[in-house]
């Protein structure tokens, strides 16, 4: 499973320079969130739910240390990123994980991410979890409240406009409120995949590829889905990947 992880910072450089050092050198990392300021990203910490997040400190209106406060109850992990080196106690009262001057090398970069690992590990968390009773649960909105499904239980996900419907092995589906971007960003990127801009299939359920008028799968419960021509080779790698596994 990839470490979901939020960047933070108001300057566009220093996202972009650490959104590359994490892209290039730490194939474990997934982004899936990337703000300028806290009012935007802890609006988002309760859907996408990350696991790590990369924190400048001074930013307009709101600091790193505003975010961890309106946090409320934390369940994830924070790395100060940041030019200024005076507030090393502050952060270590905070709860960092590490603190991180600019620029940013690789170095300590890596050393703040193997800490991560490290803690998670010992907890027997959700990163790189060998437990049997791991928590796949994930949440999913709904027009009058919200549901939690077992991830390993969808078979694939279809976009309506601006809202998904997500289909069940149980035959159950579940109109949700979001995007199929949103829902997907939710799902374990090794076990879901995206093969047409309106589809995303769980490649547990997956059972062939047809490429006669048009690419399609079929999977298990004979839904036959269409594959776009750009997706058709990412398509080939990932169910070669998710065999050998």
């Amino acid at each position: 499973m990839k470490i979901k992880s939020f960047i933070i910072d108001d300057e566009l450089l220093g996202r972009k320079n650490l959104r590359f050092m994490l892209t290039n050198f730490f194939p474990e990392i997934s982004i899936v969130g990337e703000f300028n300021c806290v009012q935007k990203s802890i609006k988002e910490i309760p859907s996408l739910m990350p696991d790590l997040i990369f924190l400048d400190i001074q930013m307009p209106e709101l600091t790193g240390f505003d975010l961890i406060e309106l946090s409320g109850e934390r369940n994830f992990e924070f790395i100060f990123v940041t030019a200024h080196n005076e507030y090393g106690i502050e952060a270590v009262k905070a709860g960092a994980l590490d603190y991180i001057l600019k620029p940013v090398s690789v170095n300590e970069l890596r050393a703040a991410v193997e800490k991560f690992k490290r803690k998670n590990s010992r907890n027997n968390n959700k990163i790189n979890n060998t437990n049997r009773d791991q928590n796949f649960n994930i949440k999913i909105p709904q027009p009058h409240g919200f549901a939690l499904i077992d991830s390993r239980e969808i078979i694939r996900l279809e976009a309506e406009n601006n809202y998904t419907r997500v289909f069940m092995l149980n035959g159950d589906q579940f109109f949700v409120c979001k995007t199929i971007k949103d829902v997907e960003i939710q799902l374990d990127p090794e076990v879901f995949l995206r093969v047409h801009k309106s589809s995303v299939i769980n490649l547990s359920f997956f059972k062939e590829f047809v490429n006669i008028d048009g690419s399609c799968v079929i999977m298990k419960d004979e839904t036959k889905i269409p594959v776009s021509r750009r997706k058709i080779q990412e398509l080939k790698d990932a169910i070669h990947k998710f065999t050998i596994r």
